[in-house]
C-alpha cells in the first residue's frame, strides 16, 4: 500500500500497475519468474533470481543517467555488485526512521513482534534523528510560546533510569559447544550494534525483545559489562 504522490514523477508505475491488472493476481506474489525476454512463468521469482534483477536493474538505471567511465560510477559498480536482498529492508527501514514514521508503522512493516529496540538497530546515523527531535522541539516552543507547563508536584524521570525499553537481549543463532552460546546476552551500553560481552558479532544473533531474562541463563560476561541491568535483578524486577 503507498500513496500515489510518491511516485507522480514515474510513469513506470502507472504502466506496470495497468499490466498487472490485465493478469491474475489472485495469488501471493505480484510478479512471476522470469523466463526470457518474452515470456514469464506462472510461478514466483526464486531469491536467487530476484537479486540477480536488482543487481542488474540499479547499474541500468545508475548507467543510464550517469557517464560510464567516471571513478565515481566505477566505485558505485563495485558497490552494486554486493546488494542484497536486505539491502533493500534496511534502506526502507532508515527512511522510515529518518522520516518519522513511528515505531508501530515501522514494526508492521518488518513484521517484528517488539520493533522498539530493532528499529535502532536498523537505523544508520542515529545522531540525526534526536537532532531533528531537538529542532521540532525547538521550533514548537518558539510557536506555542512555550506550552510546557512546569507543575511543581509532577517529578521528572529519564525512561533509561527505569525500564528496560533501550536495552535488546538476544541469543546465539546457531549454537556451538561453549558456555556462550547457550545463554542470553545484551547489547553494549551505548553501542546496540554489538553485544555487552563482544563473545560474538551481533550479527551471529537472534532478538528476543526487551524483557528482562532468568538471571540464570543471562551471560555472566555481559551482567559483568552491563551493571545497570543487574540491578533490576537486584530490586526484584
Amino acid at each position: 500500500m503507498f500513496l500515489l504522490y510518491f511516485f507522480r514523477s514515474k510513469e513506470w508505475l502507472h504502466i506496470g500497475w495497468s499490466i498487472l491488472e490485465k493478469t491474475d493476481l489472485d495469488r501471493d506474489y505480484w510478479i512471476p519468474e522470469l523466463n526470457t525476454r518474452e515470456l514469464f512463468l506462472n510461478k514466483p521469482p526464486t531469491h536467487l533470481r530476484t537479486l540477480q534483477w536488482l543487481r542488474f536493474f540499479t547499474s541500468a538505471l545508475w548507467a543510464a543517467e550517469h557517464h560510464s567511465e567516471t571513478i565515481e560510477t566505477m566505485r558505485i559498480r563495485q558497490i552494486l555488485k554486493h546488494l542484497t536482498m536486505h539491502s533493500c529492508r534496511v534502506t526502507l527501514l532508515d527512511a522510515a526512521v529518518h522520516a518519522g514514521r513511528s515505531t508501530e508503522e515501522i514494526g508492521l512493516q518488518a513484521n517484528w513482534k517488539n520493533p522498539g529496540p530493532l528499529v535502532l538497530k536498523y537505523t544508520r546515523n542515529r545522531s540525526a534523528v534526536p537532532a531533528q527531535m531537538i529542532k521540532q522541539l525547538v521550533n514548537e516552543l518558539v510557536q506555542e510560546s512555550h506550552p510546557a507547563v512546569e507543575d511543581e508536584n509532577t517529578a521528572l524521570t529519564d525512561a533509561s533510569d527505569s525500564d528496560l525499553d533501550n536495552v535488546e537481549f538476544l541469543t546465539k543463532t546457531r549454537v556451538g559447544k561453549t558456555y556462550y552460546d547457550y545463554k542470553l546476552h545484551a547489547t553494549a551500553l551505548g553501542d546496540p550494534s554489538v553485544l555487552a560481552c563482544n563473545k560474538f558479532e551481533i550479527s551471529e544473533c537472534t532478538s528476543i525483545g526487551n524483557v528482562l531474562p532468568d538471571l540464570a541463563v543471562f551471560c555472566k560476561a555481559c551482567a559483568k559489562a552491563r551493571p545497570d541491568i543487574c540491578k533490576f535483578y537486584e530490586s526484584g524486577h
